[in-house]
C-alpha cells in the first residue's frame, strides 16, 4: 500500500458571488460563505455566496491500473481571522467538468455555463456532504480532511473538484457562516492544502504508440459553402482498413437539413475489427469522435475548442479547419481524459467563450458501426458503416474500395 502527498502548485480558488466578474484564484486565502441575507444566488442554492473550485494535477502520479483506496483532500482554517461560526456549514462536495478552471481567470461567471458552476455541464452531482461543525476550531488540530474518493481516477490528468457550502436557517429563516482556508499561493508551504491517496498500485503500464497530441486535420469533401452552411460534397477516396470488400448501403435520399457552424459529424466507439487510426493495432485508440466546419469559412482552433466525453475533456485543438473539411479526434492520442466507452455517452463540443456549441448521446452501437450525421450537415442521425475523414456518404460511391497499402 502506497500513501503519497499530492501538494501545490495546482489551480484553486474562490468563485465570488458579490463579486461575479472578479478572480480571487491568486490570493492566499480561500473563502467559503453561506448565508441568507443578501441576494440570494440560483434556486435551489439560496445561501451560497462563495464556493471553491480545485484542479489538481494527477499526472505521473497514479497508473490506470491503480486501486485507489482513499483520497483525501487536507485543508487548513485560517480560524483567527472568521467571525465565529454560529451555524453548521456543510459543504458538498461535487466533479468539475468543465475544462481549465483556471485561478488566474475563473470567476463566479466564467467559464461556467451557468454563473455560479450549477449548471450540469459544468459540475457533477454532489459525491459528499462535508460538515463544518458550529463554534471555534480547535487551535491545536486547525486541520480539515475531506473525502473525495469516487472523483479520483486512475491514470487521469487531474482532479477537479467543487466545494459548495451551504447552511440550514433557524426558526427565523436567517443563518450565516463564513470559513477561511489557506490557498496554494500561502507564503508558508507547511500550511498550503494537499491532497493525500493511498492506493494499490497495480501492474507497471505496457508502452503504447504515442502519436502527437495535435489533432490530424483530415478534409472529407470539397465543398462549395455559404454563411447557410449548404455544401456541396464531392467524396474523395483514401484508403479502408483490412482491406475487406465492401457491400453497397441501400441508397438514401441525400436531401439535408444544413447545420450551420463547427458540428459532431460522426462518433465511432465500438470498433473490433477495424484499425481506423492506422497505427497498426486494433484496440481502444481506433475510437474517434469527427468534428466538421459547415461555417462557410475557415476556423482557427486557437487552443479555444475541445471535446468532452461524459464531461473528461480531449486536449485542447489547435491547427485550423477550412469551410467544408473535418478533423477527427482520437481516444486517449487526442487527451488523456478523453475516452469514450462502447457503452454509450454523451459526446460535446465546448468554445473556451461561447460555451457548449454541439452534443450528441450515443447508445451502445453495433460493432465497427458509427452514429452519422446523413446527409452530411443535416440533422438526422443514422448508423453505418464509419467513414473517419472521409463523407458519411461514402460506402454508397465506393463499395469495393482500395486496399490500403
Amino acid at each position: 500500500m502506497i500513501v503519497q502527498p499530492v501538494t501545490t502548485p495546482w489551480d484553486d480558488g474562490t468563485i465570488n458571488l458579490l463579486e461575479p466578474n472578479v478572480p480571487h484564484g491568486n490570493r492566499v486565502y480561500l473563502q467559503l460563505d453561506a448565508r441568507t441575507s443578501g441576494t440570494p444566488g440560483p434556486y435551489p442554492y439560496t445561501d451560497t455566496k462563495k464556493s471553491l473550485v480545485f484542479d489538481i494535477p494527477l499526472a505521473g502520479v497514479l497508473n490506470a491500473g491503480d486501486t485507489i483506496v482513499a483520497a483525501d483532500l487536507v485543508l487548513r482554517r485560517n480560524w483567527p481571522n472568521e467571525p465565529p461560526l454560529n451555524h453548521d456549514q456543510r459543504l458538498s462536495v461535487r466533479p468539475v467538468l468543465t475544462p481549465d478552471p483556471s485561478d488566474t481567470s475563473m470567476t463566479w461567471c466564467y467559464p461556467w455555463v451557468e454563473c455560479g458552476a450549477y449548471n450540469a455541464d459544468d459540475v457533477g452531482d454532489v459525491y459528499n456532504i462535508h460538515v463544518i461543525p458550529a463554534g471555534t476550531p480547535d487551535p491545536i488540530d486547525d486541520w480539515y480532511e475531506i473525502s473525495v474518493l469516487p472523483l479520483v481516477t486512475p491514470g487521469a490528468a487531474s482532479l477537479k473538484l467543487k466545494l459548495e457550502p451551504h447552511c440550514t436557517p433557524n426558526p427565523a429563516g436567517n443563518c450565516y457562516t463564513y470559513t477561511e482556508w489557506i490557498s496554494s499561493e500561502y507564503v508558508d508551504f507547511a500550511w498550503r492544502p494537499f491532497l493525500r491517496l493511498q492506493f494499490q498500485p497495480g501492474p507497471t503500464p505496457t508502452p503504447t504508440h504515442t502519436p502527437t497530441s495535435t489533432p490530424t486535420l483530415l478534409a472529407t469533401a470539397t465543398a462549395t459553402a455559404t454563411g447557410a452552411a449548404t455544401a456541396t460534397l464531392t467524396p474523395t477516396p483514401t484508403w479502408t482498413p483490412g482491406g475487406a470488400t465492401r457491400t453497397p448501403t441501400p441508397t438514401r435520399t441525400a436531401t439535408a437539413t444544413p447545420v450551420p457552424g463547427l458540428v459532431i459529424s460522426e462518433v465511432g466507439a465500438n470498433m473490433v475489427n477495424e484499425d481506423w487510426n492506422g497505427d497498426g493495432l486494433v484496440d481502444e485508440r481506433d475510437r474517434f469522435v469527427e468534428v466538421c466546419n459547415w461555417t462557410g469559412s475557415r476556423v482557427d482552433f486557437g487552443d479555444d475548442y475541445w471535446l468532452t466525453y461524459q464531461g473528461a475533456r480531449s486536449d485542447l485543438f489547435n491547427g485550423d479547419i477550412r469551410a467544408g473539411e473535418c478533423a477527427v479526434f482520437w481516444y486517449d492520442l487526442s487527451g488523456r481524459d478523453f475516452r469514450p466507452a462502447t457503452t454509450g455517452g454523451v459526446y460535446k463540443l465546448w468554445h473556451r467563450t461561447q460555451g457548449q456549441l454541439d452534443a450528441f448521446t450515443a447508445v451502445t452501437s453495433a460493432q465497427d458501426r458509427c452514429y452519422a450525421r446523413y446527409p452530411d450537415g443535416s440533422t438526422t442521425w443514422v448508423q453505418q458503416r464509419c467513414t473517419p475523414g472521409e463523407s458519411n456518404g461514402y460506402w454508397l460511391t465506393h463499395p469495393t474500395p482500395t486496399p490500403r497499402p
